[in-house]
């Protein structure tokens, strides 16, 4: 067995092991990374053959590579694992290493017609059910297995799933000629790694459109030299392959020039805004991108996509990115983007966000959750917010923007702005601060919809309020969705714009009989409004979370045996993973103090 290089060839398996590549599972569907093909310092029999692996997940190993040699005492190590407990040694006879896709495969899984073997003859399960008393057993009938089956005839199917099947290489056959007709192939979690393999798929289904290859480590795409195009192909999934470079995802774009949709979600990828020019010409035709939690932490890496001619829809969710658009020109750059998502990104400017974004020609829909600048918004103050700094959105956030909702939104961004100016002009009246005039967002509200602002008076004053918004009155109807008054007359009432939702709660207190500190509050605009939006903040006001005149508010409250349950529970997992934590620390310590003392 020759160990010098990546690539070991087993005398007592005759299997070729890429070191570093090659995937295994377990009889329990655990999978893990071959790293080490040798003897074992600790085993009996020094001469016996192992598999030195990393799980996936890390609790599944009992070691982080190291072990003690059993002659000498010292610790040897075989491999580094990046957990204390992510690494194990198999021996070699037993390793799994998942089976060849083949069109014998496809046909042992799905069954001819004239086939004798049933899941439920004389349509019964084979096993039966308990009742909730216990004392029968029930059989369950499956009716219209056949007809059922007439439905998965390889012959007749475009598309077939094949997820987590241990498949982890193509074998070439002639017989694949009775299947070209497949046009979609999921191979999401499976054990492939090779790109060889996916370069033998693509030739023996060269009709395929859609194929997922999510969740298989294949790393930087190596596709062979004389890899021809794959035109029909037009919908990709890459998530959490592993590919990094930008010269695998230009590869991807080479051999896969009619291209749609790409997701590269969990790949951390490295393009930059120096490689733009390059993508937009390999993905002319590209409309979607997921690059979800791709460790983009540079809006340069951003930009590299920047110039795509037919992007609509981009994906930049849970990547950290930066706090400013540097280099990002709206009259140039993601001319055709309808779609944006921004959830759980870094973004703690709302300006250095929005105004951007606001000059994008045809943006109308955005996902903004989780981010630094909503902290301390509540929903409701944050989707208002986020209307009012992106007035061309049609959607946020999954949900459409109502007409009163943009209204409101518009009435508080132009009283805000205009207060900043107002104080701007009180404090230093020769100050040449920006005016609201060349606030873009300001601009658009004022001349598209001016009966929006009308009237709208700066916020100023006590606590940010001006005598116009205080001495504005909402009437809303409230009303109780708690079980013990549910029943009761909703209560119908005209407050001051400026009552907070902690007065309001004592209100609710009263006539409902609820539990203060237990209530929860949303509001909806109107009975036909899909979600209520959250209250959850009790110094905010009716008008900071934009109630408008008619709303209901609706009231809850928490069950509070429940809500002691789950925080026991909590600190129950808590108590447990600190002590699995303390355990597998002792006993790396232990170890590390042996070898020491030897």
């Amino acid at each position: 067995m020759d160990r010098s290089s990546n690539i070991i060839q087993d005398e007592v398996t005759n299997r070729t092991w890429h070191i570093g590549k090659t995937r295994i599972r377990d009889a329990s569907g655990c999978t893990a990374t071959v790293v080490y093909v040798g003897p074992v310092a600790s085993a009996k029999d020094p001469t016996e053959v192992y598999c030195g692996v990393v799980w996936d997940d890390f609790s599944r190993g009992k070691h982080d590579g190291s072990v003690v040699d059993r002659s000498t005492g010292n610790l040897v190590r075989h491999f580094h694992a990046p957990h204390p407990t992510s690494g194990s040694f198999l021996r070699i006879g037993k390793v799994d290493c998942g089976v060849a896709l083949s069109p014998m495969l496809l046909r042992e899984r799905y069954v001819t017609l004239n086939s004798d073997e049933l899941v439920a003859p004389h349509n019964l399960l084979p096993h039966t059910v308990q009742t909730a008393s216990g004392r029968n057993d029930k059989v369950v009938e499956f009716l219209g297995e056949l007809k059922i089956r007439s439905q998965q005839q390889l012959e007749d199917l475009t598309t077939v799933s094949l997820r987590r099947w241990g498949i982890s290489s193509v074998q070439m056959s002639e017989s694949w000629s009775t299947l070209n007709h497949f046009t979609e192939v999921d191979l999401a979690g499976n054990l492939l790694f090779d790109w060889k393999d996916v370069a033998t798929l693509l030739h023996v289904l060269p009709n395929l459109r859609n194929l997922s290859l999510a969740c298989n480590r294949l790393g930087d795409v190596e596709f062979p030299d004389d890899m021809p195009q794959c035109p029909s192909l037009t919908h990709l999934n890459v998530r959490q392959t592993e590919i990094k470079s930008v010269e695998s995802i230009m590869a991807l774009g080479h051999v896969f020039p009619h291209l749609q949709e790409l997701s590269l979600a969990d790949c951390p990828i490295q393009c930059r805004s120096e490689d733009a020019k390059s993508l937009a010409a390999v993905f002319a035709n590209l409309t979607f991108l997921d690059c979800t939690h791709c460790e983009l932490n540079s809006n340069s890496q951003v930009l590299a996509w920047a110039f795509l001619p037919k992007l609509e829809s981009l994906s930049l969710d849970d990547n950290p990115l930066l706090e400013n658009w540097d280099g990002f020109n709206p009259e140039q750059h993601f001319s055709s983007l309808e779609n944006l998502q921004l959830a759980g990104t870094g973004w703690k400017n709302w300006m250095d966000l929005t105004i951007p974004l606001h000059r994008l020609p045809k943006l109308n829909r955005l996902r903004l959750r989780n981010c630094p600048l909503q902290n301390g918004l509540g929903t409701g103050g944050a989707r208002m917010t986020t209307i009012a700094h992106l007035p061309k959105l049609q959607m946020l956030n999954g949900s459409l923007i109502t007409n009163s909702e943009r209204k409101d939104a518009a009435r508080w961004y132009v009283r805000t702005i205009r207060r900043m100016q107002q104080e701007i002009q009180e404090t230093d009246s020769t100050s040449t601060s920006r005016k609201p005039d060349d606030n873009p967002q300001y601009v658009y509200w004022t001349t598209n919809h001016p009966d929006f602002v009308e009237g709208a008076q700066p916020i100023s004053g006590t606590n940010g309020f001006s005598k116009a918004l205080i001495d504005s009155i909402v009437s809303v109807t409230i009303r109780s969705m708690a079980a013990n008054s549910c029943t009761m007359e909703p209560l119908v009432r005209r407050f001051p714009a400026d009552l907070t939702v902690g007065r309001l709660k004592a209100l609710c207190s009263r006539y409902f009989g609820l539990d203060l500190d237990l209530q929860v509050l949303h509001y909806r605009a109107s009975p036909d409004q899909g979600f209520p939006s959250a209250m959850d903040s009790d110094e905010c006001t009716l008008a900071y979370y934009g109630v408008p005149d008619g709303a209901e508010i609706l009231v809850n409250e928490l069950d509070a045996e429940a809500l002691n349950n789950e925080k026991q529970q909590a600190e129950k997992d808590l108590l447990e993973r600190v002590q699995k934590q303390e355990k597998e620390l002792a006993e790396f310590q232990e170890r590390q103090k042996h070898a020491d003392t030897r």
